[in-house]
């Protein structure tokens, strides 16, 4: 197959205009149109406008004539149709979207930057071969036309309308090209050169409009004077105004009237004099007054105790034009879920705030990113969080080919302020006498003389959104660990052969261009923020930005699931009963199995104790299931009891006796055969090579000889491979609460995040 690893590979571009045009049939019901000419199924040239739909398509396909790409023609019926390749495209350029993560970036938009697309036409001649239903109907022009002579003529205007712009190779099938899909904004043209220029933006941009406002700008009227007791309240409106949902508190809706939140859970009356009913006065701690005909009434939103990512995700699916199929609710769920889950608000919103305002403060305070992937035609949802599995690893030699690298020290932080609980939600939100809590984070060493003469620069927030002190510790911590130093731009060129890299993945890059104190090419981590494909099918420019999570980092799992030690003894272990050992085999009333009798490594009070009170070969023992000619490794965590010395063995067969190994335990010297993990406990192993279908694993407390004495035992293992999984200690540099945990860092009970 053909693709960007291709020896010889020849680039090729496909340009997609998917229309949206009528279903129905010039004057055949439900259409009763008349009269001359005949539409073209467009709005714009129908003569029945009440019975337009948007049920079909026309994607109109626009190759460049250089590019060799066979039939492309598709028809899923006869109201959805692909063209065939049309050779008048000129150029498709595009610039991807550039995340702000964490909206943390000052001075650009919290969205980031747009993504956008240009495409150039030809205007070559059109005869309507193809899309037109009653061609045989009509005279044809005396002098020809040109495609988008015809195609601007036809739409003047362009909702709905689509661009997807295909680079592959050719010999490659469409659907296996990279793909970028993107709104069409405008068409103009024709230059002086007979071209035609379609503009396009991402479909994102769609929260950014003028008229994209949260909640909406409502057009209600009070039917007569109340006083501050009336709770019968009479409005004129359409019934949309008064039944439309805002927030998350079901039948319970909010009005705002002057300085007055009032709720209501009901109306009755005919469209459009309604009486408001279930009406509470003076709520959200506002004070019930007089109002008159005059006043404005505005609808008001309310959230409450409703996780960040949540409000971000039902204001534009519910409250705006982007369609809800480019979220991705799964991805969005299970990022939530991991990373976001303890970042709650309860807000209300008593005016219209622009739709791009409210997702950049909700990004902020929420901690997470969106943008529109023009690539997958999605809008997910990232965490400012570390990178999941290995980072990708790139170097001068394997991957750049050229390197710009940018220090913006306007861009850093070194103390950071939030002020969050408001106290009346009718007043400003960027006063500071409006708010009940402020919590100030300063990074002392960055505002110092000597590392950075001194210079304080402060970010001050206004949040509607944080609730608790702990949040806004998060907010002020994660903003801290990224700019405390002068973040670090690099834009980079790559061959097409690392296009798979996506906006959001994290990146290790090993280069000449950066060194340590001693000039030694370093490793450091990078965050791709845009993606061009300036030269399509050869060459992509990648920017990417200073990345801060360096070290180990873990989740708060949820309370039900297993502690860390005793996940990774049950994965991939193949004992029956690894931490039951009242379970095992013993050899009678001389061995004497206790359960939780001390603390074992993991912190719980399950470790039990195994004791031989007399005899000489006594001891415990089970077994499993096994492939000859594999090897198997054993361990066990043994501590010290009363005995001097411990034994274990492990055989290789069914019938012990054969591919016996044997581990003599001194407990005065228990480190010349175990790995210590702390407070007298060991990990002790052996391997074997099996020689039939079952491995026994024997422990004798005491040793194999007359003395007497106990061990303390917890979690055995059998796996296969050489080498025993381990315990291991080290330090995290960050933490993150799962749905459902309770938390057991430092602060109370919420999230803490580790520097």
């Amino acid at each position: 197959m053909v693709d960007e690893s291709t020896f010889g590979r020849k680039p090729v571009v496909v340009v997609e205009i998917i229309q949206p045009r009528c279903s129905n049939r010039f004057g055949s019901a439900p259409c009763t149109a008349t009269g001359a000419p005949k539409c073209f199924n467009t709005y714009w040239t129908c003569r029945d406008r009440n019975n337009y739909n948007t049920d079909g398509s026309i994607t109109w396909r626009l190759t460049r004539p250089r590019d060799e790409l066979g039939w492309l023609y598709e028809e899923a019926d006869a109201n959805n149709i692909k063209t065939n390749g049309i050779p008048v495209l000129v150029s498709a350029s595009h610039t991807s979207s550039r995340i702000n993560p964490g909206a943390a970036r000052t001075g650009e938009s919290p969205l980031g930057r747009r993504g956008t697309a240009q495409i150039v036409v030809s205007n070559g001649i059109w005869d309507d071969h193809v899309g037109d239903f009653y061609l045989a109907d009509r005279t044809a022009p005396a002098r020809p036309a040109g495609f988008w002579d015809l195609f601007t003529g036809r739409n003047l205007f362009y909702p709905g309308l689509l661009a997807k712009i295909y680079e592959g190779y050719e010999g490659q099938a469409l659907a296996d090209m990279q793909v970028r899909l993107f709104d069409v904004e405008q068409i103009s043209g024709p230059s002086g050169n007979d071209q035609y220029t379609i503009s396009c933006r991402d479909p994102l941009d769609r929260v950014r409009g003028k008229n994209a406002k949260y909640p909406p700008t409502s057009s209600i009227d009070l039917a007569a004077n109340i006083d501050a007791s009336t709770t019968a309240i009479g409005v004129v409106c359409l019934e949309a105004e008064l039944s439309a949902n805002f927030g998350n508190t079901g039948s319970t809706r909010y009005i705002v009237i002057g300085d007055e939140i009032i709720s209501y859970t009901g109306w009755t009356g005919t469209e459009p004099e309604f009486t408001l009913s279930g009406v509470v006065r003076g709520v959200l701690s506002s004070t019930a007054a007089a109002h008159d005909t005059e006043d404005a009434i505005q609808r008001g939103a309310y959230h409450v105790q409703q996780r960040l990512y949540d409000i971000a995700q039902y204001i534009i699916e519910d409250h705006t034009t982007v369609a809800n199929s480019y979220i991705n609710g799964t991805q969005w769920a299970t990022e939530g879920q991991t990373y976001l889950s303890t970042l709650r608000a309860t807000t209300f919103i008593p005016e219209p705030v622009a739709v791009e305002d409210l997702l950049g403060e909700l990004c902020r305070d929420g901690l997470f990113s969106i943008w529109w992937d023009e690539r997958s035609q999605t809008i997910p949802l990232l965490a400012v969080r570390p990178p999941k599995g290995t980072p990708v690893a790139w170097t001068d030699d394997s991957n750049l080919a050229s390197f710009n690298k940018v220090t913006k020290i306007d861009d850093r932080m070194t103390r950071v302020t939030v002020y969050f609980g408001v106290r009346n939600w009718l007043e400003p939100l960027t006063e500071d006498r409006n708010y009940q809590n402020r919590r100030v984070r300063i990074d002392a060493e960055v505002e110092s003389d000597n590392a950075a003469g001194g210079k304080i620069v402060e970010n001050v927030i206004y949040s509607r959104w944080t609730s608790t002190f702990g949040n806004a510790l998060l907010v002020e911590a994660s903003l801290l660990l990224r700019y405390r130093l002068p973040p670090q731009y690099l834009t980079v060129q790559l061959d097409a052969k690392d296009r798979s890299i996506e906006i959001g993945d994290v990146v290790d890059l090993t280069t000449r261009y950066i060194r340590d104190t001693e000039g030694n090419p370093i490793e450091t981590r990078w965050q791709v923020i845009a993606i061009e494909e300036n030269a399509p099918g050869s060459k992509i420019m990648v920017e990417l930005q200073s990345y801060a999570f360096i070290g180990k980092f873990a989740i708060i799992m949820e309370n039900a699931a297993l502690d860390y030690l005793a996940a990774v003894l049950s994965e991939d272990n193949l004992l029956e009963f690894p931490n039951q050992f009242d379970q095992w085999t013993d050899t009678g009333p001389e061995i004497t199995v206790t359960p939780n009798t001390t603390t074992a490594p993991d912190g719980s009070v399950t470790a039990y104790t195994l004791e031989k009170t007399s005899g000489t070969f006594e001891r415990v023992q089970t077994q499993a299931a096994a492939t000859a000619g594999l090897t198997y490794t054993t361990s066990v965590y043994l501590k010290q009891g009363t005995a001097a010395a411990t034994q274990i063995r492990i055989y290789g067969e069914v019938i012990a006796g054969g591919g016996l190994l044997v581990l003599n335990i001194d407990w005065s010297d228990p480190a010349a055969t175990g790995v210590s993990v702390g407070d007298g406990w060991y990990q002790f192993s052996l391997s074997v090579t099996a020689i039939d279908t079952e491995i026994n694993i024997l422990i004798y407390p005491s040793g194999g000889t007359t003395a007497t004495g106990s061990v303390y035992a917890w979690g055995a293992r059998l796996e296969e491979g050489p080498v025993a999984t381990g315990y291991e200690e080290f330090t995290l540099s960050g933490c993150w609460l799962a749905d459902g945990a309770t938390n057991l860092m430092p602060g109370g009970d919420e999230p803490y995040l580790l520097q």
